[in-house]
C-alpha cells in the first residue's frame, strides 16, 4: 500500500493570536506585583488629622445644667413683646402652664420639667440639675456642686434667659437677685471657672451672640478650646417674634429637631401649597415613634438626621467634621441639630452664631432640599394614612421612601465615575444605612468598594465614624466576614484608631473564630459587586435581596457525605473575588497589628482566645499568603508575649522541623516570613531550659546557612536580621564586643570572623556571606544600627502589608484587572492580530534570488514541503549546489541609524509589541528607544544603573504587562530586576530582586533566556560545583532554582533560547554542538532530546555556536542554528540532518564581501524571528545580513552600521520575534 503524506491543516489567525497572546501572557511575579496606591505616598488634604484618638474605655453620661430665667408675665427691659407674638417654651405655653400652679415659679417649673425630658430623648442617659427662676447664689451654688462630681467630663449648660435682659458685650448674662427685684450680672469667666470641665453652652436669650464675642475678645478659646457654644442670635440682635414659630426656635431645634422641622414645612414651605388636602394637623399626627424606623415617624427620623450629618460633612472638613460630630455622643447630637436652627432661624432673619463657627453656606447646601422633598413623599400620603379621626388607617399600606437607596445608589455612581480624591456626599448616609438591616449588605458592599480606592479614602470614613457601626455589624454572623475585610481596610488606613477602637470593643474573638473556619464547611455566598449593587438597591430591600439569600435556615445547612456522616454548612456573604483564603490573611494581618499597636493586656486577652493554635493550623494551609501571614501573626505574638515565646521554644528544642520545613517552602514570601519567626526565637531568658535552647538556635544557624545565596531578596534581608539578634543578644558574652564601645565594633567582629572562619562564630559568618555577596548596604545598616545600641527590626510586616493589604483582592487573584490592564491587554490583542496578519501576508522572499548563494537540502526523506514558510511560492531549494538568477535588488527595507553615537551598546532587545528598543550601554547606561514612526529613532526615556560588574545583558520581564521589569545581568552572573524602568520621570526605577548565578565575584560567560508563560529564566555557563557547565532553570515566581541540567563534556554555553510558545530550550556549545531540550512530558522539567552538528563545507575549529528555535505555524518546528562558517536549519522530528544549509563564505562571495585574496568573514553572532523566519547575521568584517527560511539572502549585500563608537559587541545584535526587524549597535533595520 503506498503511504501518503497526511496535509497540515494551517492554523486560523485567531488560533494564532491567542497562542502567542498565551505566550506573552504576563505572570504574577512576588517583585513585580505591588499595590501600592497614589494616595498612600500622598498628603491627605483634608485639615490636619486630629491627634486625640479615640478613648477605649466606656463614656461617662453628660451632665446638664438648666437654667430658666423666663420670668412669665413680664417682658425684660428694652424688649416689649406685642399680643401675637411667639409664646411657646418647649411646645407649651408658659401662661396655660402657670395657670394650673399657684406659685410664680409654676409654669417654669413645668418647661424645665419638659426640657429635661426633651433632652433625655436626645441625649439618652444623662445627668440633670434644673435651676428655675434662680438668683445669682444659688446658680454659683449648683455649678460648684454639681460639676465637681464631673470628672473632667463634658458638661451641657442650658440658659434660657427669655425674660432678662440682652446679654452684654462685657460677657455678662442675667439672673435674679436673692429678692428677684432685680436683675443681676453674671459675666461668663467666672462660670466657666467654677464649672471647670469642657462645656458645652446653650444661649437662648436676646444678643447672647455677644457672650461669644467676648469669649474670642478675652482669648478663652485659646485658653480653653474644648469649651464649645452655640447662641441663638448674633450681638445686638433680638430673638424673633413670628407668631408661626416657637418662642425658643433654638431650644426646640437642639431637642426636638423633627418636630421643629415639620413645623417649618408646615407654616414656612411654598411647597406645602401644593398639598392642599393635607392640613397642619395632619402634619402634627404623622404615626410611629421616633425610635422605630419601620414606621413614618421613625423612618423621617432617620432622614433627617442623615441630611443633617451630610450638610456637616459637606461644609465642614473631615478633621472639624469628626471633632464636632463623632468625638462625643453630645457634641455630636447638639451641633448636627444646630444646623437646623441655623437654617430655620435665618430664614426669619435672625443669624445664630457658635463656636466652633458654622460655615456660613451650610443653611442654603442642596441637601436641604433633598430633604424637603423627602418629606413632602410622605406627608403626601397623610390623607390615606389616617382617618378623619387622624389616627392610623390599617387598611393603607405605607410606602417607605426611597431615601436611603437614592443615597447609595448615588454613591454607587460616584464610585465608579466620580474624583475618588474627593469627599463623598453620601459617605454620611451610607454609613447611617448600616443600622438598618434591609440596606446593610449592598452598604457594605459599597463601603468595601470605596475603601479599596486608598487609605486616604479609609481615614476618612474613621472621621466620618465607621468605627463603632463596623463594631457592632461584626457581632452578626451573616455579615462578619464582609465586616471583617472592612476591618482590614480601616487598620491599613489608620492602626492606632482603629486598633484603639478595637481593644475597647473586644474583637479579637471574631478574627481568632475567622481563623479557625473549616473550609470544607464553609460555604460562602459571593456577591457580584457590579450586579448584586445595581440590582439590590433598586430593588426591595425590605429583608434580604431574593437573589442573594444565604441557603438554608439560618445561615446552614447539613451536607452528607459518603459515608453516611454530617457536617454542618455554615454560608456567609463575601466579596466577589476574596475566598477563605483571603478572608484568613486578612484576619492575620488585622492581628498581627493589633499585637503591634496593643498593650500587654491585649496579647494576653489574643493568647487566651487560642491564638497560637489558631495560627499555627494555617502554617499547613494551601495557600502562600495565608502560610505567610500565619508565620508573621505567630512572630509578633512571640515578640509581644514571653510565655508564648518559652512554650515555642520548648517545642523547638526537641521538634526543629516543627517551623524550619517552610524553608523549603516554594513562595519565596513564604520562606522570608519563615525566617522572621525564627528570628523571634533568639535570645530566650536564661533558666534550666538555656543549653537546649541555645543549642536549638545553634542548629538554626546551620540549616540558614544553606540558603545564604537564596534568589529572594527579601529572605536574604529576613537572614540578615536573624543574624543580627545573634548578635545582639549574645554579643555581649564575646569580649571583643563588650569591652568595646565605638560604633563599628560589631562590622570589625564581622570581618575578623570572616578572613578567620572560627566554627564557632556562625552568625558573624551569615552576615560576612551576605555582606561579600549582594546585601553589602543592608548587612551594613543594620551593624550600624546595632553599633548605635538600637534592636534589630524587621520590616517585614509592614513590606508584606503593602505588598498585599493594599487592595480586597489579592495580587495573586485573577480578579485583579484595574482599567490600566484591561486596556493593556486590548491594545496587545489589537497590535498581536495585526503582527499575525501581517506575517501571514508577508513574503519572506527577495524579488529574486541573489547570484551565488550556495543552498543546499540535504539528500534525506525530507523535503521543501516540510520547511514552514510564508509563501507559496513554487521556487524553493533544490538538492545539490544550484546558482539561480542574477543579481537583483533587495527586499525593500528600511535602516534607522543609531542615536547613541557617544557610547558602545553592550546589549540591546526588542520588547514584543510595542515598537520600542532597550540599549545597555557601554558606561552603564539603559535607554528606551521607539521606533515607531519607522522614520527615526526617537528617545523615550533613560537612566543610568549601578552594578557590581560591567553590564553584560538585558532582558525585559513581563513584557506584556503594564509593570513590566527589566533584568540587568551583568559579567560576575549577578542578575538585578528593577521595577518602573518605562517612566519618563526623574524618578529613578526600584530594584525589587536580586541574586547571583554564581556567588564566586569573578567574570563568568553567562548565557540568559526569559519564558514568560512560566516565568522561567534559563542561565547556563561554568556555575555548577567545581566550575562545571550547567544549566539552571530559575522561577522568578518561586525564585529559586527549580531544575538543573548539567552539559555533557563541561563545554563553554555560547547562546541559550527558549521557545516563547513552546517548551523548547536550545544551548549552543563551545564543541560544536547545539543541545535541545524540551518538556515533552508535560511535568514541568526539561529533558535533553537530541543533539545537533552543524555542517559544514569549510573544516574549521567552531568556537562558538548559536541556535534558535522558528515557529510560524508549520506542522513541526524548525531549529536554526550557526556555526562561525555556516548556517543550518533541522526539522525538529529529523535533527540527525539539516534540511538546509548555507555557507557564510559563499554567501560573502555572493554579496560582495570580499575577493578570494582577502581575510575570510566569519559569523560573529547570529539570531532569529521566531514567528517571522528572519535570521539575522552578524559578520566578522562589521556587517550584518538577514537570510530567510530557505537560506536565501534578503539583502543584495551586507549592511555596514554607521553612527557608532568603538567595536561592536555580540550582545547588541538582536533580532524581532514577531517583526522583520533585526538590531546591530542600535542601529535598527526593518523589513517593510
Amino acid at each position: 500500500m503506498l503511504s501518503r503524506r497526511r496535509a497540515a491543516v494551517a492554523p486560523s489567525a485567531d488560533h494564532i493570536v491567542n497562542g502567542q497572546l498565551s505566550a506573552f501572557k504576563p505572570h504574577h511575579l512576588p517583585s513585580l506585583v505591588t499595590q501600592i496606591k497614589v494616595d498612600e505616598v500622598a498628603v491627605l488634604d483634608m485639615g490636619s488629622f486630629p491627634e486625640q484618638r479615640p478613648n477605649s474605655r466606656k463614656k461617662s453620661p453628660a451632665k446638664l445644667i438648666i437654667i430658666l430665667c423666663l420670668n412669665i408675665g413680664n417682658d425684660p427691659p428694652g424688649f416689649t413683646r406685642s399680643e401675637t407674638c411667639a409664646r411657646l417654651e418647649c411646645w407649651t405655653d408658659p401662661y396655660v402652664a402657670r395657670m394650673s400652679h399657684l406659685p410664680v415659679t409654676g409654669g417654669s417649673n413645668t418647661i424645665a420639667e419638659t426640657l429635661k425630658e426633651q433632652y433625655v430623648s436626645q441625649l439618652g442617659d444623662v445627668s440633670v440639675k434644673k435651676g428655675v427662676e434662680v438668683h445669682l447664689d444659688e446658680f454659683k451654688e449648683l455649678l460648684v456642686k454639681f460639676c465637681r462630681k464631673s470628672e473632667n467630663e463634658w458638661v451641657l449648660l442650658h440658659y434660657n434667659g427669655h425674660g432678662m435682659p440682652c446679654a452684654t458685650e462685657l460677657g455678662e448674662i442675667w439672673v435674679f437677685d436673692k429678692d428677684k427685684t432685680h436683675y443681676v450680672p453674671f459675666n461668663i469667666a467666672e462660670i466657666a471657672d467654677l464649672v471647670d470641665s469642657p462645656t458645652f453652652y446653650v444661649l437662648d436669650c436676646n444678643s447672647a451672640g455677644s457672650i461669644i464675642e467676648y469669649w474670642c475678645t478675652m482669648g478663652f478659646n485659646s485658653s480653653r478650646p474644648h469649651d464649645m457654644f452655640v447662641a441663638a442670635c448674633s450681638a445686638g440682635s433680638f430673638l424673633p417674634l413670628n407668631p408661626l414659630l416657637p418662642a425658643d426656635v433654638l431650644t426646640s431645634c437642639l431637642t426636638t429637631p423633627l418636630k421643629m422641622a415639620l413645623e417649618r414645612y408646615a407654616n414656612f414651605s411654598h411647597r406645602k401649597q401644593l398639598l392642599p388636602c393635607v392640613t397642619a394637623e395632619m402634619i402634627c399626627a404623622i404615626p410611629g415613634s421616633l425610635g422605630d424606623m419601620s414606621s413614618p415617624l421613625g423612618e423621617l427620623n432617620s432622614i433627617l438626621i442623615a441630611v443633617m450629618e451630610s450638610v456637616a460633612w459637606c461644609t465642614f472638613t473631615p478633621s472639624q467634621f469628626h471633632r464636632l460630630f463623632r468625638q462625643d455622643p453630645t457634641t455630636s447630637v447638639l451641633f448636627r441639630n444646630f444646623l437646623l436652627a441655623d437654617r430655620i432661624l435665618r430664614e426669619v432673619g435672625c443669624v445664630p452664631v457658635s463656636l466652633p463657627s458654622v460655615p456660613a453656606e451650610a443653611h442654603l447646601h442642596h441637601a436641604w432640599d433633598l430633604w424637603e422633598s423627602t418629606l413632602e413623599g410622605v406627608i403626601c400620603q397623610l390623607p390615606d394614612l389616617l382617618t378623619s379621626d387622624l389616627v392610623l388607617n390599617r387598611n393603607y399600606a405605607y410606602k417607605p421612601s426611597s431615601f436611603f437607596t437614592n443615597q447609595l445608589m448615588a454613591f454607587e455612581v460616584w464610585i465608579k465615575s466620580g474624583n475618588l480624591s474627593e469627599e463623598p456626599e453620601e459617605l454620611p448616609s451610607a454609613l447611617l444605612a448600616l443600622s438598618q438591616p434591609s440596606y446593610q449588605l449592598p452598604a457594605l458592599v459599597l463601603l468595601v468598594h470605596y475603601l479599596d480606592s486608598g487609605v486616604n479614602a479609609g481615614k476618612r470614613a474613621i472621621l466620618c465614624g465607621i468605627l463603632p457601626r463596623i463594631s457592632k455589624l461584626l457581632k452578626q454572623e451573616k455579615l462578619f466576614l464582609i465586616v471583617s475585610v472592612l476591618w482590614m481596610q480601616v487598620v491599613r488606613a489608620d492602626v492606632v484608631w482603629s486598633t484603639s477602637e478595637f481593644t475597647g470593643s473586644r474583637l479579637e474573638k471574631y478574627f481568632i473564630k475567622l481563623l479557625q473556619l473549616n473550609e470544607k464547611t464553609t460555604e460562602l455566598c459571593t456577591i457580584d459587586n457590579e450586579k448584586f449593587i445595581s440590582s439590590g438597591v433598586d430593588g426591595d430591600l425590605s429583608g434580604d435581596c431574593a437573589s442573594w439569600r444565604l441557603p438554608g435556615k439560618e445561615g446552614c445547612k447539613a451536607r452528607t457525605d459518603g459515608f453516611g456522616a454530617r457536617d454542618t454548612m455554615h454560608a456567609y456573604y463575601s466579596i466577589d473575588g476574596v475566598d477563605i483564603h483571603r478572608l484568613k490573611a486578612m484576619a492575620c494581618y488585622v492581628l498581627c497589628q493589633l499585637l503591634k499597636y496593643g498593650d500587654k493586656e491585649q496579647s494576653i486577652c489574643l493568647w487566651d482566645e487560642g491564638l497560637l493554635n489558631a495560627a499555627f493550623s494555617l502554617l499547613e494551609s494551601s495557600s502562600a499568603e495565608v502560610r505567610s501571614w500565619a508565620c508573621l501573626t505567630l512572630a509578633q505574638l512571640l515578640s509581644s508575649l514571653s510565655h508564648a515565646k518559652k512554650v515555642v521554644s520548648q517545642a523547638c528544642t526537641t521538634h526543629l522541623d516543627l517551623l524550619t520545613y517552610l524553608l523549603q517552602d516554594k513562595s519565596p514570601v513564604v520562606r522570608s516570613s519563615c525566617v522572621t519567626l525564627l528570628a523571634t526565637l533568639v535570645g530566650s531568658p536564661a533558666n534550666e531550659q538555656c543549653i537546649r535552647r541555645a543549642q536549638m538556635e545553634k542548629s538554626l544557624l546551620i540549616k540558614l546557612r544553606g540558603f545564604l545565596h537564596d534568589a529572594s531578596m527579601n529572605v536574604r534581608e529576613e537572614l540578615v536580621f536573624f543574624g543580627c539578634r545573634v548578635l545582639f543578644h549574645y554579643g555581649g558574652l564575646l569580649p571583643c564586643i563588650r569591652s568595646s564601645d565605638i560604633s563599628n565594633r560589631y562590622m570589625e567582629y564581622m570581618h575578623y570572623v570572616g578572613q578567620n572562619s572560627p566554627e564557632w562564630s556562625l552568625d558573624a559568618l551569615m552576615l560576612f556571606t551576605l555582606y561579600q555577596d549582594l546585601d553589602t548596604v543592608k548587612v551594613t545598616s543594620a551593624l550600624s544600627s546595632l553599633g548605635n545600641n538600637l534592636p534589630p527590626h524587621s520590616q517585614r510586616v509592614a513590606n508584606e502589608a503593602i505588598r498585599s493589604m493594599s487592595r480586597v483582592v489579592s495580587a495573586y487573584s485573577s480578579h485583579v484587572v484595574s482599567d490600566a490592564d484591561r486596556a493593556r491587554a486590548a491594545r496587545n490583542a489589537d497590535i498581536m492580530q495585526q503582527l499575525v496578519l501581517d506575517m501571514q501576508e508577508r513574503k519572506m522572499e527577495p524579488p529574486s534570488a541573489l547570484v551565488g548563494t550556495r543552498t543546499r537540502l540535504a539528500s534525506t526523506n525530507s523535503s521543501p514541503s516540510d520547511i514552514p514558510t510564508f509563501d507559496s511560492s513554487p521556487a524553493g531549494p533544490t538538492k545539490g549546489m544550484d546558482r539561480v538568477g542574477p543579481l537583483q535588488p533587495c527586499i525593500q527595507h528600511q535602516v534607522l541609524p543609531s542615536l547613541l553615537s557617544g557610547d558602545q551598546v553592550i546589549c540591546a532587545t526588542f520588547r514584543a509589541l510595542d515598537t520600542t528598543l532597550v540599549i545597555g550601554t557601554k558606561k552603564q547606561h539603559i535607554y528606551n528607544i521607539s521606533y515607531e514612526s519607522y522614520k527615526k529613532q526617537e528617545h523615550i526615556n533613560s537612566f543610568g544603573v549601578r552594578l557590581a560588574a560591567p553590564l553584560h545583558d538585558i532582558l525585559v520581564i513581563n513584557d506584556l504587562a503594564e509593570q513590566a521589569g527589566l533584568l540587568l545581568v551583568n559579567r560576575h552572573g549577578g542578575y538585578s530586576l528593577l521595577r518602573g524602568p518605562w517612566d519618563n520621570s526623574q524618578v529613578p526605577p526600584t530594584e525589587v530582586a536580586a541574586f547571583s548565578a554564581c556567588p564566586l565575584h569573578k567574570t563568568v560567560l553567562i548565557k540568559s533566556a526569559y519564558r514568560s508563560y512560566n516565568a522561567n529564566l534559563f542561565y547556563g555557563g561554568p556555575i555548577g560545583e567545581g566550575g562545571c557547565t550547567e544549566i539552571h532553570v530559575l522561577s522568578l515566581d518561586e525564585e529559586q532554582v527549580v531544575q538543573r541540567l548539567s552539559v555533557p563534556g563541561d563545554p563553554a554555553i555560547t547562546s541559550l533560547v527558549a521557545h516563547t510558545t513552546g517548551r523548547a530550550l536550545l544551548a549552543g556549545c563551545s564543541d560544536g554542538t547545539v543541545l535541545y531540550y524540551d518538556d515533552r512530558q508535560q511535568q514541568g522539567s526539561l529533558g535533553a532530546v537530541s543533539t545537533l552538528q552543524c555542517r559544514s563545507s569549510a573544516m574549521v575549529e567552531r568556537h562558538t555556536m548559536w541556535a534558535s528555535p522558528i515557529d510560524v505555524g508549520g506542522a513541526a518546528l524548525t531549529i536554526a542554528t550557526a556555526s562561525p562558517t555556516s548556517v543550518c536549519l533541522y526539522d525538529s522530528r529529523k535533527s540527525t540532518v539539516p534540511v538546509v544549509e548555507v555557507d557564510v563564505t559563499t554567501l560573502s562571495r555572493t554579496q560582495g564581501g570580499c575577493s578570494l585574496a582577502s581575510a575570510p568573514v566569519h559569523i560573529s553572532a547570529f539570531a532569529a524571528g521566531v514567528h517571522t523566519g528572519m535570521l539575522g547575521l552578524f559578520l566578522s568584517d562589521g556587517t550584518y545580513t538577514a537570510l530567510n527560511m530557505k537560506g536565501r539572502p534578503l539583502l543584495g549585500e551586507p549592511i555596514g552600521v554607521k553612527n557608532t563608537k568603538g567595536p561592536l559587541f555580540a550582545e547588541g545584535f538582536a533580532v524581532h520575534p514577531l517583526r522583520p526587524a533585526l538590531t546591530l549597535g542600535g542601529e535598527v533595520f526593518l523589513i517593510h
